[in-house]
């Protein structure tokens, strides 16, 4: 899918003036040249935004029935989780995109900050504060092997 959505980029980039050039006209003036950006084909965003949401959904069902794996292996709520606030992210992205006025990009800029800011905090900061607090404590550690009346072996180390 990705290598689609890069094949679409590719040929949406080589096809695409970058500058739209239309002619207006004004009163008592006549005609004249307003170069716009250009916004490119529209067909080919709604279809990368469409792959997205495919995939965004196949991990949203992945992540639904892997729920019942064992716990060590089990980050489904997380991939759940993240799902859904990416397909968010992409719904607001979709509307800022093709609404394209100051009052949407007020509105959504802050709610994608605050959304990226939250799923960071809470997925992503705790594996950091892992690895980089993690204290150099030296373990006693206790190995003994039992009969069923008594010790046969039993020793202890550091490491």
């Amino acid at each position: 899918m990705i290598i689609i959505q890069i094949i679409l980029l590719i040929h949406w980039t080589y096809n695409n003036n970058g500058i739209d050039k239309t002619l207006k006209t004004l009163d008592n003036v006549g005609l004249y040249k307003l170069d716009s950006c250009s916004h490119g084909n529209e067909n080919i965003l709604i279809l990368i935004f469409g792959i997205d949401f495919i995939l965004l959904g196949l991990s949203v069902i992945l992540s639904y029935r892997g729920r019942f794996i064992p716990d060590e292996f089990n980050e489904s709520k997380k991939i759940l989780y993240t799902s859904i606030l990416s397909i968010f992210l992409v719904i607001l992205c979709f509307i800022s995109i093709n609404y394209n006025t100051i009052y949407v990009h007020i509105i959504t800029l802050p709610v994608i900050v605050v959304i990226l800011l939250v799923s960071n905090i809470t997925f992503i900061m705790p594996k950091i504060i892992n690895i980089y607090s993690i204290p150099q404590i030296n373990k006693k550690v206790s190995v003994e092997i039992k009969n069923k009346e008594r010790s046969l072996f039993s020793s202890s180390s550091l490491e």
